[in-house]
C-alpha cells in the first residue's frame, strides 16, 4: 500500500499519469550532455530545459535489437548508429541488449544529446527485465490556433521475454505495458518481441494496439531475426512497432553490415584473427508515426 501512495504521489508530482492496478514504475533519473559529460538534471521547479518539442504533426522511431552478448560491442555499436544516421532525420530511438561498453561508446556519440525523462515498469520476467518508459510532450506544429494544449504520448521500449517457455509470461508483460499506454492517452510499444510460440502471433491485437508492419506492409513477412540462417531456428519478424491511438504512415527494414570482430581464431603468432561479422543478429526498423493534433483548449 505505502509502495501504491508512492507511486501516486510521484504521478501528480511529475503530471505522468500512471496505471493504479499494476506494476509500479522505478522512476529514473533525467540526464542531459553539458560541458563534456552527462550529468543528472534535478528540477528546481525554476529552471527546466527545454523538454517540450514541436513537431509537424508527425515523427520518426528506429528499434533496434543490438546483441548483447557478441564481441566487439564498441564497433558494432557504432556500425549501427551510421546506419540510423542514414535513415534521415530520427527523433526516437529505442535499443535492446545494449552492453555497458556499447552504452559508453553510445553516450560518447555528439548527436546523442539528451535523454527525456523515464520510468521502468518492472515487468514479471524470467530474464531480469524491466521496460523503458519515457513521456514525449509536445507542443503544437500550428502557429495559427493559439492555446492548444501540448500532447502527450507515451514510449515504452520493451525487450519480452525470450525462448518458448511455457507457461509464457510474454502476454502478462505486454498486458502491463499496454495499460500505461491506455492512462496516458496515446503511445507506442516497440523492440523485441520474442515471438515464439503460436499465442505470440495474437498478442498485438489482443492487447488492442495496431502492429505497424502489417498495415504499411501486410503482404510482406518483415523478418528481422534469422535472415542469414545463423540460428537453428527459421527466420522471424522479433522486432515490432506498435500503436495506440496514433497512425503509422510509413515503416522500412534496416539492415546489417559487416565489421571486424576479434574472436577466438588465433594466428600461428599467437594473436586473435580478426573475422568479418554482421553487427547484430537482428535487422533494425523504423517507423514514420502520425497522429491529430489537440484542439485549442477554447474549444
Amino acid at each position: 500500500m505505502l509502495s501504491q501512495i508512492r507511486t501516486n504521489i510521484q504521478s501528480w508530482w511529475q503530471q505522468t499519469p500512471l496505471p493504479t492496478n499494476t506494476a509500479p514504475p522505478s522512476f529514473q533519473k533525467w540526464h542531459i550532455f553539458d560541458q563534456d559529460q552527462w550529468i543528472s538534471f534535478v528540477s528546481d521547479g525554476n529552471s527546466q530545459p527545454d523538454i517540450k518539442h514541436q513537431l509537424a504533426g508527425s515523427f520518426r522511431l528506429v528499434t533496434w535489437n543490438v546483441n548483447a552478448d557478441a564481441l566487439s560491442p564498441k564497433s558494432r555499436i557504432s556500425a549501427l548508429l551510421e546506419v540510423i544516421k542514414t535513415t534521415g532525420a530520427v527523433n526516437v530511438i529505442f535499443l535492446q541488449e545494449v552492453s555497458k561498453d556499447a552504452l559508453t561508446a553510445l553516450l560518447e556519440e555528439p548527436w546523442i544529446q539528451k535523454i527525456a525523462p523515464s520510468g521502468e515498469p518492472p515487468l514479471p520476467s524470467r530474464f531480469g527485465r524491466d521496460a523503458l518508459c519515457c513521456d514525449l510532450i509536445l507542443n503544437s506544429s500550428s502557429k495559427h490556433i493559439p492555446d492548444k494544449s501540448p500532447l502527450q504520448i507515451r514510449l515504452i521500449n520493451v525487450h519480452l521475454d525470450s525462448l518458448p517457455i511455457n507457461p509464457s509470461l510474454r502476454p502478462h508483460q505486454l498486458s502491463i505495458c499496454t495499460s500505461y499506454l491506455s492512462t496516458a492517452g496515446r503511445g507506442i510499444i516497440g523492440g523485441d518481441f520474442n515471438p515464439v510460440l503460436p499465442e505470440d502471433d495474437g498478442l498485438v491485437y489482443a492487447n488492442y494496439l495496431i502492429d505497424a508492419w502489417e498495415c504499411i506492409h501486410p503482404n510482406d513477412a518483415g523478418h528481422t531475426w534469422g535472415v542469414y540462417g545463423e540460428h537453428v531456428f527459421p527466420p522471424n519478424r522479433f522486432d515490432k512497432v506498435t500503436l495506440f491511438n496514433l497512425t503509422p504512415s510509413a515503416m522500412g527494414i534496416l539492415r546489417t553490415s559487416e565489421v571486424e570482430s576479434h574472436g577466438e581464431k588465433m594466428s600461428a603468432g599467437g594473436t586473435k584473427l580478426a573475422e568479418k561479422v554482421q553487427f547484430s543478429d537482428h535487422f533494425g526498423v523504423w517507423c514514420e508515426v502520425r497522429w491529430e493534433e489537440n484542439r485549442a483548449q477554447s474549444e
